[in-house]
C-alpha cells in the first residue's frame, strides 16, 4: 500500500512539469518568432515559423507515446520514469545550447540555393526538432508519476499541484519578453536550461520509485 504523502512530496513529484512549461511558455510564443525573423525575410516569417511548428509537433506526437510505452516496460533499478526524465533533461540542455548557438551564424548566409534558407535557420530547425525528441522523452514518462507513486485518495491533491505548476510559467512572459526583445538570447536559453535541470534534480532526489523487476504482463509477442 502506498503511504500518505506530505505537501512537499507532491511538489517533488510534479516539479518537472514546471520545467516543461517554462520551456513551452517561452520557446514557442516568444523565442522562436524572434529568431525566425532574424534569420529569414520578415515577410516570410509565418511560413518558416509554421514549418518549424508543424515538423516539431509531428515529432512530439510520435515520441511522447513511445517514451511512455518504453518507461512502462523499464526494469531499471533507478525506477521506471526517472531515467527517462534524466536523459530528457540532459539532452534538452544540449539542444537548447544549439538554439543559442544559432546566434553565432551569419544571418544572411544561405545553406543552399535549393532550400533557400539561411544556415542559422537550418540549425534552428534541427535544434527544435531534436529538442522535441528529448523533451517528449521526459514528458511521456513524467505523466505516469502520479498514478505510480501517489495513493489513490491523494491523486486529486497531486493533480491540483501539477496544474498550478503548469500555470506558473505564464507569468514569465512579463520578464522574458523584454529579454528577448533586447537580444539576450543566451540568458533566456540559460533560464530554460536551469528550469529543466533544476526540476529534474528535484524529481530524481526526492521522488521514490519502486524498481520493476520484470516488464508488465501483456507484452506483445511475435506470432
Amino acid at each position: 500500500m502506498k503511504r500518505d504523502l506530505r505537501w512537499y512530496h507532491h511538489l517533488a513529484i510534479n516539479s518537472y512539469w514546471l520545467g516543461i512549461n517554462i520551456a513551452s511558455g517561452v520557446i514557442t510564443p516568444i523565442l522562436l518568432p524572434f529568431l525566425v525573423v532574424l534569420y529569414m525575410p520578415p515577410e516570410q516569417k509565418n511560413t518558416y515559423l509554421a514549418t518549424i511548428r508543424v515538423i516539431s509537433l509531428a515529432v512530439a506526437m510520435l515520441i511522447q507515446p513511445i517514451a511512455g510505452m518504453l518507461s512502462d516496460r523499464s526494469t531499471s533499478r533507478f525506477g521506471r520514469r526517472r531515467p527517462f526524465i534524466v536523459a530528457g533533461a540532459l539532452l534538452n540542455a544540449v539542444f537548447l545550447f544549439m538554439v543559442g548557438a544559432t546566434t553565432l551564424f551569419d544571418r544572411t548566409e544561405s545553406i543552399s540555393v535549393v532550400f533557400g534558407v539561411t544556415t542559422a535557420y537550418a540549425v534552428l530547425l534541427a535544434a527544435i526538432v531534436l529538442l522535441q525528441v528529448s523533451s517528449n522523452l521526459g514528458h511521456g514518462a513524467v505523466q505516469a508519476l502520479i498514478p505510480d507513486v501517489v495513493p489513490e485518495n491523494q491523486r486529486g491533491r497531486s493533480s491540483g499541484i501539477k496544474s498550478v505548476l503548469e500555470l506558473l510559467p505564464v507569468f514569465l512572459v512579463v520578464f522574458i519578453g523584454p529579454l528577448v526583445d533586447s537580444g539576450q538570447i543566451w540568458l533566456v536559453v540559460s533560464i530554460i536550461i536551469f528550469g529543466f535541470l533544476g526540476t529534474m534534480l528535484t524529481t530524481v532526489l526526492f521522488v521514490k520509485e519502486e524498481p520493476q523487476t520484470e516488464p508488465p504482463a501483456g507484452k506483445l509477442t511475435e506470432p
